[in-house]
């Protein structure tokens, strides 16, 4: 079982969605955690991780920027289409070979590590085709994982396009997320009993105000790359 779980790793990578043209907060992954970018951040705190990382950004020549410090910290990156971000993530799967897509977004920095590799278990367990920690709503904005196998992607991708729904396209498992699809695929979404009280809480970087809350939350720890939702939760008890 631990050789089908490694040989399925092998094949299964961590795309970082990531651009700097947000309508809400521009280049709010360039603004600083304390001495780090957001994206740094999300970097370092997940190479620990040993799976294959990829950023993919835009061919928008504003994006530069996130190309330039992925060579600069040798993380793999590709560069796709600004508003298909579907499309962005399967020519960023095709390109790199990837069969097992766990889908993380740049503005999310201080997502569970541990958590990915928990689910991914389950999903491979479970013989999935798409898993979350979002449709439940159970817990604290910020720490979305969703993992989706890229031939289902691939599947749904015309529907998508051709979809009235724009939204669709511009989130990359919003169709999965729909109840009315759920019956097209096997699914499975994580709850937290443990965690729902915050589920209003956000640890998302979407505004000014959120990066300010981030930045008093690690200040409180020091900052420490390592940090766990529960010393995140225990510290917004604290402050709030």
């Amino acid at each position: 079982m631990l050789k089908k779980f490694r040989r399925k790793l092998k094949k299964t990578a961590i795309i970082i969605e990531a651009r700097t043209q947000s309508s809400r907060y521009p280049n709010k992954i360039f603004k600083k955690i304390g001495n780090l970018t957001v994206i740094d951040f999300l970097l370092n705190r997940l190479s620990s991780i040993k799976i294959q990382k990829i950023v993919a950004t835009t061919k928008n020549p504003k994006d530069k920027k996130i190309i330039n410090l992925c060579k600069k910290k040798g993380i793999n990156f590709f560069a796709g289409s600004k508003d298909d971000l579907i499309k962005r993530v399967l020519d960023c799967a095709k390109k790199y070979n990837i069969e097992y897509i766990v889908s993380l977004t740049s503005d999310n920095p201080l997502v569970e590590r541990h958590y990915i590799l928990k689910y991914l278990n389950l999903f491979f367990k479970k013989n999935l085709d798409y898993l979350d920690n979002i449709q439940s709503k159970t817990f604290p904005r910020g720490f979305a994982i969703r993992i989706v196998k890229a031939s289902k992607l691939k599947e749904t991708s015309k529907y998508v396009r051709n979809s009235k729904k724009y939204n669709f396209r511009q989130h990359t498992c919003k169709f999965f997320m729909d109840e009315k699809n759920h019956n097209r695929f096997k699914g499975f979404f994580v709850n937290s009993r443990k965690y729902i009280k915050y589920r209003e809480l956000r640890i998302t970087i979407d505004y000014k105000e959120d990066l300010k809350l981030v930045n008093t939350i690690l200040m409180k720890n020091n900052f420490d790359i390592n940090i766990s939702l529960n010393q995140i939760t225990k510290t917004w008890d604290r402050i709030k």
